[in-house]
């Protein structure tokens, strides 16, 4: 299932929560760095941040690898 339809099914059965806890996926945010293939910028954010931005919902990213 696409992460941004699982998140809206999550959010009309559960309500907006105010941060979400996510993992590094590149689905969640940037995860190319320096690489010469990189299409994204590393500042500019991915669809599902821009989508959580606009609704107000905190991402928090694990630090782990």
């Amino acid at each position: 299932m696409d992460v941004s339809l699982y998140a809206y099914e999550v959010f009309k059965g559960h309500g907006l929560p105010i941060s979400f806890y996510l993992d590094r996926a590149s689905h969640f945010t940037t995860t190319r760095h320096g690489a010469i293939h990189v299409s994204q910028r590393d500042d500019k954010p991915t669809q599902f941040e821009r989508a959580m931005s606009e609704l107000g919902i905190r991402l928090i990213f694990a630090d782990s690898p």
